[in-house]
């Protein structure tokens, strides 16, 4: 039985030919993204089941 790991950012922005800025800009709905751009990493994000870890957000308050 094979186990696989799961998608990270990277492999996401490596599936949809960008950046992994810009998938984090398209996770977190910035404007900044093109329309067509913003479809293929969120096609990417379905094909790849992807699920950002919690654990690796940065609470806007916490930053120093």
């Amino acid at each position: 039985m094979t186990r696989t790991r799961p998608a990270t950012i990277r492999d996401v922005a490596h599936r949809a030919g960008v950046s992994t800025k810009t998938v984090s800009r398209v996770i977190n709905r910035e404007c900044y993204v093109a329309e067509s751009t913003r479809t293929r990493v969120l096609r990417a994000i379905e094909a790849l089941s992807y699920r950002p870890n919690p654990l690796c957000a940065k609470p806007a308050a916490n930053h120093f």
